[in-house]
């Protein structure tokens, strides 16, 4: 799998309210599809996103 790959197409009009974002956009939809489809709480989203060697605290998530 390439690097920064994703499984699904983002529309430019999506893609415009992540400009700015330090994040990757494909991390944050990772992030987003896995608390939706797991119903993980903040505090296990952040540290599985801990384990992919990025730090966000689980309130910046909310």
């Amino acid at each position: 799998m390439k690097k920064g790959y994703l499984m699904f197409q983002i529309s430019s009009s999506l893609q415009r309210h992540f400009k700015g974002c330090c994040s990757p956009l494909s991390g944050i939809m990772l992030f987003v599809y896995m608390k939706c489809r797991f119903s993980l709480s903040y505090h296990e989203l952040e540290e599985i996103i801990l384990m992919r060697g990025t730090f966000v605290d689980h309130s910046t998530l909310q």
